[in-house]
């Protein structure tokens, strides 16, 4: 099963289009396909509840790990679930809301893609996930709205990349040293990918050189993230 979430004020079918998610996980690879959609802020647009410094406008802070939880059971009442292959892909806000289901006690995803997003930051509830969760952080390093040094927004702080990926490598027992190789394959720039890897999951951390926020490329590149929420 795989959800995607969606970015903050962005309709949830962009992204199930933007990775053809319908043909590249449903089609072929046998998917339940999720895609559930943010309540909406103050200024009408739809938003995840994911972390003190993303996002949203106005006071409205549902509780939307609990409410992805309760689509997940509800699914598994009408569907059979294996939960070893719950997965979540998200984008942005999306990415940041990815991160911190994956931190809940609930143990419902096993796995995770994270596209320009950040883990729970100093502001956000602790981080306390009870299974291991493998992690593919993918980040431009000259990303101007999620800063891959880390940031702040609304006063509160959200990690770096790097800080992001060091939380789930000690969470999973990953051992210390990454493995690391560059490609060349990116259009707009080569990739870094570190690599952790730990009896139960693994953690990976692509760093785009030169990429921005909205990096649309890598759609050319999803088959490469179904690979590892399936390897996890």
């Amino acid at each position: 099963m795989l959800f995607a979430l969606h970015a903050y004020a962005t309709d949830p079918g962009v992204l199930v289009r933007a990775y053809a998610l319908a043909r590249r996980a449903v089609a072929k690879r046998g998917f339940i396909l999720v895609v559930p959609e943010g309540i909406r802020d103050a200024d009408g647009k739809p938003f995840w509840n994911a972390s003190a410094a993303c996002c949203g406008t106005g006071r409205q802070r549902p509780d939307d790990v609990e409410y992805l939880h309760r689509v997940l059971e509800d699914l598994r009442r009408r569907a059979a679930v294996d939960p070893e292959r719950v997965y979540a892909i998200g984008v942005s806000n999306g990415a940041f809301m990815a991160h911190r289901w994956a931190c809940a006690p609930s143990g419902d995803l096993r796995a995770i893609v994270s596209v320009s997003g950040a883990a729970q930051g100093p502001d956000d509830p602790a981080c306390t996930p009870s299974v291991p969760v493998s992690v593919l952080h993918i980040h431009g390093d000259a990303d101007q709205t999620v800063r891959y040094t880390g940031g702040g927004a609304d006063g509160a702080r959200y990690p770096s990349a790097p800080e992001s990926v060091e939380f789930w490598r000690s969470a999973n027992g990953c051992r210390r040293e990454a493995t690391v190789t560059r490609r060349r394959s990116f259009p707009f720039g080569s990739l870094r990918v570190d690599s952790w890897s730990g009896p139960r999951a693994r953690v990976v951390l692509w760093t785009v050189d030169g990429g921005a926020h909205h990096m649309p490329w890598l759609r050319f590149h999803a088959e490469e993230m179904f690979n590892f929420l399936e390897q996890k």
